[in-house]
């Protein structure tokens, strides 16, 4: 695996993120304890 696919760098890339505080602002389905992905068709 090379290190732009590891998940330490992805990690990174979080961390370094300037609107990674934005999260917050939004409401993210729950199944289970995991967050899930909705996309609204009008959104893609």
């Amino acid at each position: 695996m090379t290190d732009l696919l590891s998940r330490a760098h992805a990690v990174a890339l979080d961390a370094a993120d300037p609107l990674r505080g934005l999260r917050d602002a939004f409401v993210f389905p729950q199944h289970g304890d995991d967050d899930q992905t909705y996309f609204v068709g009008n959104s893609l």
